[in-house]
């Protein structure tokens, strides 16, 4: 028997749309033995990794249509290619763009043009466990970096605005999109994460004593208040008529509550003006949570803080309650 025939089998998905780059990666990983499959855009490369499950895929960032951080993204966020390694490769060597690539979903990052010699031995140690990691502030820094590009390309894709009209924070459609990146994050580094569900307290009794435009006015002045207490990591969106809803990364049930308290607390304390009249409001609110490996999904997560929110006013509003 010859002691040198190959011996890898693992299989690699090559997503690159330059002729001259794909060559040369076929060639170096089927020197080593590797199974080599290619795709020559982010959503061809997305629907092959569901079809043939790679054990690694090579994702060249500048690709066209979805580029390589929103293929990234969309394949770690699939059921089933979770736990899939996903190596970055860009000849665009910028300050962040590795920590861009990490927070997009990406084990790795390997800076083009290849160091053919090198590859071999950086494929065996990401196949063998190895992963990239940022710290905590550099994380949250670029997600919001990231999620801010991902909104406006997905309205720019689209013509789907994000983005409340009469409050300017983010929507509904928004809110479910990074809701579902936060869940994919937290399950991937274990962290955990909560949701505050605010609802005004006996809104439609300042719709019919002041009229449906104070009452705008009102959710447009209650919205700035959030967004100015909220915290630079956390999303406010509006969820509907005079609902609101926060989603606080890498936060607990406790943590979570006492925000709920403080944003009660400046609502209770707050005046609002509409048209020269001087309104006052209260809030209720429903906090809901889950903790590191915890099997929970959006739909589950958004039921417990209407659930919670539900008890808070049977309780007798202006107050929030913790599920």
């Amino acid at each position: 028997m010859d002691c040198n025939c190959k011996i890898k089998k693992h299989k690699i998905l090559c997503v690159e749309d330059n002729f001259e780059n794909k060559v040369l990666l076929r060639r170096v990983l089927e020197a080593e033995g590797y199974n080599v499959i290619e795709a020559s855009n982010g959503m061809e490369g997305f629907k092959l990794a569901r079809q043939e499950e790679p054990d690694l895929i090579l994702m060249d960032l500048g690709l066209p249509m979805m580029n390589g951080h929103e293929a990234a993204t969309k394949i770690k966020g699939t059921k089933g290619l979770e736990n899939v390694v996903v190596i970055a490769l860009s000849g665009q060597v910028m300050k962040g763009d590795r920590e861009r690539s990490l927070i997009a979903g990406c084990d790795g990052y390997i800076p083009t043009p290849i160091d053919v010699d090198r590859l071999p031995r950086q494929l065996e140690e990401f196949l063998h466990g190895k992963r990239e990691r940022i710290n905590s502030m550099e994380e949250r820094e670029y997600l919001q970096e990231y999620t801010r590009l991902l909104v406006d390309r997905l309205e720019e894709r689209i013509g789907i605005s994000l983005t409340d009209e009469l409050t300017g924070i983010c929507n509904r459609r928004g809110f479910n999109l990074r809701l579902d990146e936060e869940l994919s994050r937290a399950g991937r580094y274990n962290f955990g994460l909560a949701l505050i569900m605010i609802d005004i307290d006996d809104f439609k009794q300042v719709n019919d004593h002041y009229g449906h435009l104070a009452g705008d006015l009102v959710l447009r002045e209650l919205a700035q208040l959030f967004r100015v207490e909220k915290r630079k990591h956390e999303l406010l969106s509006r969820y509907g008529g005079e609902e609101f809803i926060i989603i606080l990364a890498e936060e607990d049930g406790p943590g979570a509550f006492v925000v709920a308290e403080r944003l009660r607390e400046k609502v209770q304390d707050h005046i609002f003006i509409s048209y020269g009249h001087p309104i006052k409001i209260t809030v209720s609110s429903g906090i809901s949570y889950f903790l590191p490996n915890e099997p929970l999904g959006r739909e589950y997560l958004i039921c417990r803080a209407d659930e919670a929110l539900y008890k808070a006013k049977k309780g007798g509003k202006n107050r929030s309650v913790l599920l």
